[in-house]
């Protein structure tokens, strides 16, 4: 590979960590809110309800899934302390997309000189 291809591709956006990155971010931030968008849905399917306060049964064939159901419901508080963080990081991850873009189109015009 010559010194130019070798720069070139130093210089290249880090596509599969940005990408990586940007999964972690959505999957961490939005879980505890889909875990309890999940358990309010299976709730009525499954012909039980969910409180707050304690768990309720919720019978399927020899398992009681109320416990379950009402940890799910409960983690969407989560949501709470996760999102903030998680639109944080993702306002940093545009922030280093945006600069190394400008630095590429920079480079490409023989304005930046690495």
């Amino acid at each position: 590979m010559s010194a130019t291809a070798a720069s070139a591709a130093s210089d290249a956006i880090p596509r599969r960590t940005l990408a990586v990155a940007l999964v972690l971010m959505t999957v961490l931030g939005a879980l505890p809110v889909v875990a309890a968008l999940i358990a309010l849905d299976a709730a009525p399917l499954l012909g039980c309800r969910i409180d707050a306060a304690a768990p309720v049964p919720c019978p399927l064939g020899p398992v009681d899934l109320g416990a379950v159901l009402h940890k799910m419901a409960i983690a969407g508080w989560f949501g709470f302390a996760t999102a903030p963080p998680a639109m944080l990081l993702f306002v940093v991850w545009l922030a280093v997309v945006l600069a190394f873009a400008l630095r590429n189109a920079l480079s490409r015009k023989g304005y930046w000189r690495v």
